[in-house]
């Protein structure tokens, strides 16, 4: 009788057990099986860069997701302001493209360091992002600097400091522009 008493009282651990196992592991596939966000370090090969920017406009990128989920950038013209910094308008014209950054988004600055540019940003980017939204914040901005040829790398901060990261993108170094077709006049 007591072997059944405790197997009763067994039962209801067990199945506690059993079910926040499958919960851990259900959450660990899901983790291993998300995408990994990787911007690309390194310019496209077989693309041909314009060396080039016409006078008084630059490339704004129109970021959109095709059927399979892969993130596009087609880039657009829009001219610049005389006396306006080329590089901070093409930054700022293409983060207030994206839904998920809180619309009060300021670029501070941009400056070079060598051929590192320094992207500085009001402290409003720092918000919880979605995978996708960091892919599409992160990716296009390197693309929108790839544009540029004396930037081959590319620093973000917030506030005038370094950050570490923005949701689960390590940002804690430089990285490498993608260079993209420019749009066809």
């Amino acid at each position: 009788m007591a072997n059944k008493s405790q197997r009763s009282k067994l039962l209801p651990l067990l199945a506690i057990a059993l079910c926040g196992g499958a919960v851990f592991a259900g959450t660990s596939l899901y983790v291993q099986s998300a995408p990994k966000v990787q911007p690309r370090r390194a310019a496209m090969p077989d693309v041909q860069v314009e060396a080039k920017q016409q006078p008084g406009t630059v490339q704004v990128m129109e970021p959109s997701y095709d059927k399979a989920g892969e993130l596009n950038l087609e880039p657009r013209s829009v001219r610049v302001k005389e006396g306006s910094e080329a590089k901070a308008v093409a930054v700022a014209a293409y983060i207030a493209k994206i839904p998920a950054v809180p619309s009060n988004t300021r670029v501070l600055s941009v400056k070079l360091d060598g051929r590192t540019a320094v992207v500085d940003f009001s402290k409003e980017l720092d918000s919880g992002y979605g995978t996708e939204d960091e892919k599409t914040l992160i990716q296009g901005v390197l693309a929108t600097m790839g544009q540029f040829p004396d930037v081959d790398t590319v620093e973000f901060r917030i506030e005038g400091k370094p950050t570490q990261g923005i949701g689960n993108l390590d940002l804690s170094s430089p990285l490498a522009v993608i260079r993209v077709p420019k749009e066809k006049p």
